[in-house]
């Protein structure tokens, strides 16, 4: 839910006219769910399982970079809390396909 909260702050920090690679996509998603992991947890277990499942496209210098740009994107604005969390959970719980 973090990692879903950070890519929405992302889109509202992106210029409307924003275009990327084909895979600009993926790279946020990756970093924003590797920066959840790191700022929910405090660890990084979770990131390194995810360097390793994204090995095969990406290096750890590229995911590095992805972090980043992600971060400068968002201004460093990770905190994420409790009442955002259950907002965004409210307002896409059809989407998210839970229940109540």
């Amino acid at each position: 839910i973090v990692a879903l909260i950070y890519l929405g702050r992302l889109k509202s920090n992106l210029p409307s006219k924003s275009r990327g690679e084909f895979d600009t996509p993926y790279k946020m998603f990756i970093a924003a769910v590797i920066l959840a992991s790191k700022f929910v947890e405090d660890s990084n277990k979770i990131a390194q399982s995810i360097y390793r499942f994204v090995a095969p496209l990406y290096n750890h210098k590229e995911i590095n970079e992805m972090e980043r740009s992600f971060l400068g994107v968002v201004k460093y604005d990770l905190f994420v809390n409790l009442v955002e969390v259950c907002q965004f959970v409210k307002e896409h719980k059809d989407t998210l396909e839970l229940e109540f």
